[in-house]
């Protein structure tokens, strides 16, 4: 019984960083793609237009990793901010060609999903044993990095067949939303232990 329950953690948090890796892999491998789609046309400026949003994905890593550990708080800021990550990333493809907008929601995407994302794992050994941590997250990241194959490749046969990323990013929203909901309702906040003086966030 207490193999089965391990192993149905193991599925739970693989899940979850599936639904992280669709995250941060859409906005990596799209956001060159989404902004010449706003009309912008020399190379040049899209790489400096793209460099924008990771700025903010930095600072969002720095703000909502000091957050949670001085709130002594993990599920709602990894859970919570992959689903606004993934909502404002969705929200873009409703703005047509709508340069600062569009910019805005894409800040506010990288803020949230690479913030959550590398809080991610901060959780793992937090319910692994010493002996079984090793192997654990070995498991979650082996299986969950399959994301970045899957999100990229899936909104990408999207966008082949209608013309058009929206239907691609409305699918990414509704999977991250099921990440997020699963480390908030399938992770019992006992089984995350935040120290005094707070643990390595990043990844």
């Amino acid at each position: 019984m207490r193999q089965r329950r391990r192993a149905e953690a193991h599925a739970r948090r693989t899940g979850v960083y599936f639904c992280c890796a669709c995250a941060v892999y859409t906005l990596t491998f799209w956001l060159p793609t989404m902004i010449k789609g706003l009309g912008i046309a020399p190379i040049a400026t899209i790489g400096w237009y793209t460099a924008v949003p990771y700025v903010f994905g930095a600072l969002g890593v720095l703000v909502i990793s000091r957050s949670s550990d001085r709130l002594r708080e993990r599920r709602w800021h990894v859970g919570g901010t992959l689903v606004l990550g993934a909502a404002a990333l969705a929200s873009t493809s409703f703005l047509g060609t709508a340069v600062v907008p569009v910019m805005v929601l894409l800040c506010i995407a990288a803020f949230f999903i690479f913030g959550g994302g590398s809080l991610f794992w901060s959780i793992p050994p937090t319910y692994l044993g010493r002996d079984a941590a090793a192997s654990g997250i070995a498991v979650i990241s082996s299986l969950g990095i399959l994301g970045g194959f899957v999100s990229p490749t899936l909104i990408g046969w999207i966008k082949s067949a209608t013309g058009t990323i929206q239907m691609g990013l409305l699918a990414l929203t509704a999977l991250v939303i099921c990440g997020g909901l699963t480390i908030l309702l399938g992770l019992p906040k006992s089984a995350v232990r935040v120290g005094t003086t707070g643990d390595a966030t990043a990844h």
